[in-house]
């Protein structure tokens, strides 16, 4: 079971998400801080949330920003608009823990499921104690976690990146790594290495790389952003790096061609 911990705007509401509620640490936005232990659903949840259905404790009120209501069928976070109880999942074994390291990215891709871009800091980068904390308890808790996992925005954008990772690895997690390998990636090239000297194939790169044909790439994630992945890729690939490559097929190509492609 993976349960991500993310915060995204929608397009009524603001949304505050968490797979199991935590006995430490906080959230924080530009726009206000919660308690880590409040599991928390603002209006509305999309149908894209895949935690939608989890509900907050009893004594917590749904929250709304920017004056917007919560009327509606988000408007009990316990019961549906027919009256049906909300689904809940349990929490039984916590396989990869994902962090989100902020929206902050040095590009602005078409479909970015966060609308990440150099300008939307609506989440603020996740700090080195937040990430300690989590791992701390994933242990206390003897979840069986088997692999840590960091996305963005570029998570490389982060400060604390290196030392997040460092920690995850120490403990014995497998780490995966989401980059567009672009300059963000590079200027921690030393980091990196020093990484790899400790850590070896327990850190995995997963580089985005939409479509093996430039121009396509090029269409999602922006112009000229196509020889600096691939020099990042060639750079973690001669410096011996576990490395995966995430594509897309929303250009019709079958999973062979694809493949063949890359």
């Amino acid at each position: 079971m993976d349960v991500i911990v993310r915060i995204r705007d929608t397009p009524v509401g603001f949304a505050v998400e968490l797979s199991q509620p935590s006995a430490i640490g906080t959230l924080r936005t530009r726009n206000q801080t919660r308690p880590m232990g409040d599991t928390i659903t603002a209006v509305p949840v999309t149908e894209h949330a895949p935690n939608a259905g989890i509900a907050p404790p009893a004594d917590h009120a749904p929250i709304a920003r920017n004056g917007r209501g919560t009327n509606g069928k988000f408007a009990d976070p316990r019961r549906t608009a027919d009256g049906k109880p909300r689904a809940r999942v349990a929490l039984g074994a916590l396989r990869t823990l994902w962090f989100n390291t902020g929206t902050l990215c040095n590009l602005t891709c078409q479909n970015c499921y966060i609308e990440s871009s150099p300008s939307n800091d609506r989440l603020v980068y996740l700090r080195r104690a937040e990430v300690r904390a989590y791992l701390d308890e994933i242990a206390a808790l003897d979840l069986g976690t088997e692999e840590i996992g960091f996305t963005g925005g570029e998570p490389f954008m982060n400060p604390d990146i290196l030392s997040m990772l460092d920690d995850s690895l120490a403990d014995g997690y497998r780490v995966l790594v989401l980059t567009n390998a672009m300059r963000p990636m590079m200027k921690c090239a030393e980091g990196l290495l020093a990484l790899l000297a400790r850590y070896g194939q327990q850190l995995v790169m997963r580089v985005s790389i939409d479509h093996f044909r430039r121009e396509l790439h090029e269409q999602e994630r922006g112009h000229r952003s196509w020889a600096p992945t691939i020099d990042g890729l060639r750079w973690l690939s001669d410096q011996g790096f576990a490395i995966r490559v995430a594509g897309r097929q929303r250009w019709g190509d079958g999973e062979a061609a694809l493949r063949d492609g890359f």
